[in-house]
């Protein structure tokens, strides 16, 4: 009889875009559950899933209380031989309830996000609850090395439990350079068919693509004034914007301030999509111009998986996707005249060069973030928590 592996997330959003790859990838060997708040995403997934309480954003007391007593009757009810809890509430509230049913688990800290780049009482009473929770856990999985670090040094947490894993996994056969010519694909919407007439590079405008979740702390304001003011010296370029407002997010942009942005020149936004590899290929250039604290930016790793170069921060998690001057560009966080700059030589490079750089992020994610190799680590952890031994360091 085939182990039963209950994973936990804050939405099924979250498992839709970011699990379903690696976790179809295990159920041949377990029996897959997810839990995690109800959406229109739930019926997409291919697996058993229970509805819980979770808002991510809450801070209401009485909620959060709730929302523990609600994960508490899911473990209870499904019963799993091992628990992965992905993102930080269920991070925080998971293990020890994990450890009061006797059920080994795995807690997941894809990244930190705002909680951890504000200072405040509430990012104060996050880490401790977090820092808290992870002694219950058989591993502590984190995206990026600097994220390990901080917990180690400032969580106290051993570094012997400690894995840093390379991100939720790239499916590299489905995340290809285009088979067919996805160059025109903006001249085929009802946006732009006037501007794009010829597939051409000289007769088309460079195409930066913004691909994201629209928040403050992802730069898109800055990116987009710095698109604009492009356009209006004259540059042959635009910037096409790939996501939706998140109204519960604090940080998100208002609608009315999304309007602002698109109409400026050059500026043109698309909602989400559950096929982003259409702008992907017809991009020349994606850029995450972010300062919010991210574990491996998904967004970066499926372009460079489509042989795409990349702009991007030097902050936690964007670095190590990222190899500066060999699969993309990388600049300081904040630093909006350096952004221009990264703008222009990427908009003036040759395209041969250009080529070249998505290249080498195709192979650079092939050879470290493939969804396989996410998948093996899965399978290794999985048998330690079932074996009882559940102590190890693996190093990506």
């Amino acid at each position: 009889m085939k182990k039963k592996i209950l994973c936990v997330s804050n939405s099924a959003w979250n498992f839709f875009n970011y699990r379903l790859h690696v976790l179809e990838l295990l159920k041949d060997e377990y029996t897959i559950h997810l839990a995690a708040p109800y959406d229109h995403y739930t019926g997409k997934l291919p697996f058993a899933f229970s509805s819980i309480y979770l808002n991510p954003k809450n801070k209401n007391f009485v909620f959060e209380i709730l929302t523990v007593f609600s994960l508490f009757r899911a473990i209870r009810r499904i019963r799993p031989d091992v628990i992965i809890f992905y993102t930080i509430k269920p991070s925080a509230y998971g293990p020890p309830l994990a450890r009061l049913l006797r059920i080994p688990c795995i807690a997941i800290i894809t990244g930190l996000g705002s909680g951890f780049t504000s200072r405040g009482w509430t990012s104060a009473i996050v880490f401790c609850i977090l820092r808290s929770s992870l002694r219950f856990t058989q591993y502590s999985v984190y995206h990026n090395r600097a994220d390990a670090r901080f917990f180690s040094w400032k969580g106290g947490e051993s570094r012997s439990k400690q894995i840093v894993h390379p991100g939720s996994g790239v499916d590299t056969d489905y995340f290809c350079p285009k088979k067919t010519d996805d160059t025109d694909f903006f001249s085929f919407s009802n946006k732009s068919s006037a501007q794009y007439s010829s597939t051409k590079h000289n007769s088309r405008p460079f195409i930066f693509l913004f691909c994201g979740r629209l928040l403050r702390y992802k730069g898109i304001c800055e990116l987009s004034e710095c698109i604009a003011d492009l356009v209006r010296q004259g540059y042959h370029t635009e910037l096409h914007i790939l996501g939706a407002v998140e109204c519960s997010n604090p940080s998100a942009l208002h609608p009315h301030d999304l309007a602002a942005i698109t109409a400026l020149p050059g500026i043109t936004h698309w909602p989400r999509t559950d096929d982003v590899r259409p702008f992907l290929r017809a991009a020349d250039c994606i850029v995450l111009p972010t300062g919010y604290r991210e574990g491996l930016p998904r967004a970066i790793l499926e372009a460079s998986s489509c042989g795409k170069p990349v702009i991007t921060t030097r902050i936690s998690g964007c670095r190590h996707a990222v190899i500066d001057g060999v699969t993309g560009l990388l600049f300081r966080s904040g630093d909006w005249p350096a952004l221009r700059e990264c703008c222009l030589t990427m908009y003036h490079m040759p395209e041969e060069k250009r080529n070249a750089m998505g290249a080498a992020g195709r192979k650079f994610v092939m050879d470290k973030f493939n969804v396989h190799i996410v998948a093996d680590s899965y399978r290794r952890m999985i048998k330690g928590c079932i074996n009882g031994r559940g102590r190890g360091n693996e190093n990506f």
